[in-house]
């Protein structure tokens, strides 16, 4: 192998460590800035939203000027998830709550099912949202409520149907 060759060998190694190098660099950064980052990113998130005005809107009539039952003023956005194992419940159930003015954002499985009861877990701190999801589990006809804070969702709740799903009330279809 001549002498030339050899260089540009040793020349190419240097450029891929000069590259794992810098890739090195670039990840320990993002580790170390990057969750303060999204932390402050959330609470810019979080003051914007506490700022905004609510939107209030009801359902539409049904019949000549009947109007549904709504919640109080604040539209309440809610995580729905299936932990039965019946097919489309969470999707019809979440459905089905838009009648009382409830903004079913997600229909989904549990990840962990069977689960034996109906709960609903208050997710966010918003002003009212509180209010909203006693009131919708009272409407329901007394849902067992817990808070569990988690402001990374984006909603105010999430209702879990279990297998005691039908011994509570639900909108008419």
């Amino acid at each position: 192998m001549s002498a030339a060759r050899r260089a540009a060998g040793a020349a190419g190694k240097g450029r891929w460590l000069l590259i794992a190098a810098l890739a090195l660099l670039v990840i320990s950064l993002g580790l170390r800035y990057l969750p303060p980052l999204t932390a402050g990113l959330a609470r810019v998130w979080r003051w914007g939203r506490e700022r905004a005005p609510a939107e209030t809107t009801a359902p539409a009539p049904t019949r000549a000027g009947e109007q549904l039952d709504v919640l109080p003023a604040i539209p309440l956005r809610l995580q729905v998830l299936n932990a039965t194992g019946v097919n489309r419940l969470a999707l019809d159930q979440g459905e089905a709550l838009r009648r009382w003015g409830v903004d079913a954002l997600e229909k989904t499985n549990a990840p962990a099912w069977p689960f034996p009861e109906t709960l609903l877990i208050l997710r966010s701190g918003r002003e009212g949202g509180l209010a909203a999801v006693r009131a919708l589990a009272e409407r329901m006809g007394g849902v067992p409520v817990i808070v569990q804070r988690r402001e990374d969702l984006l909603l105010d709740a999430t209702l879990i149907l279990g297998h005691d799903w039908e011994e509570y009330h639900w909108p008419e279809p």
